[in-house]
């Protein structure tokens, strides 16, 4: 018994929150990252990201509906390290989705954002060093591009928001 609990005293959790509107990829974007994510009965996708033995991340892809703002925002906000807005590039109304998403984030929390425009397979808009590895929108809010599917993308984004919590740190 008492291994276990050195064990977790050894582990650490971060928590990441990944939002976006019905239709964006939040369980290909976590299954990038993740082996075996979870999907709940409540729109609701889990998964784990083992960075190193010391720490792992939990990702949950959350689903937001502008009519309906029915989670329990005030149980996860505290323990969220930062929030992923994620949404379709090339959808506009998956766009419009998005902002109403970036407005309720920022009006009700302090953490940080990354806005993360997929565009699945298809190319990237613009060269990606001008928004490598994101581009400042505020204090609070970054914005880049992303594919869903592919994981060394997925991690730039996860990489990104890190980094901003750690600037706000210092």
């Amino acid at each position: 018994m008492q291994d276990l609990d050195i064990e977790t005293e050894l582990q650490h959790i971060g928590e990441i929150a990944i939002i976006g509107p019905t239709g964006s990829a939040k369980y290909h974007f976590i299954h990038s990252l993740c082996r075996k994510p979870i999907i709940t009965d409540h729109d609701i996708i889990f998964g784990r990201y083992d960075v190193n033995p010391e720490l792992s991340l939990f990702l949950y892809g959350i689903g937001y509906e502008y009519e309906r703002v029915n989670f329990a925002w005030d149980l996860v906000a505290n323990k969220i390290l930062g929030y992923i807005v994620l949404f379709d590039w090339y959808n506009d109304q998956s766009f419009k989705m998005a902002q109403n998403i970036l407005d309720f984030l920022t009006a009700e929390f302090d953490a940080p954002i990354t806005v993360a425009a997929d565009v699945f397979d298809r190319p990237f808009p613009v060269q990606t060093s001008i928004f490598r590895p994101s581009i400042s929108l505020s204090h609070q809010t970054q914005f880049t591009f992303c594919r869903s599917n592919n994981p060394a993308s997925v991690k730039k984004v996860v990489i990104s928001l890190l980094d901003m919590l750690i600037n706000r740190l210092s």
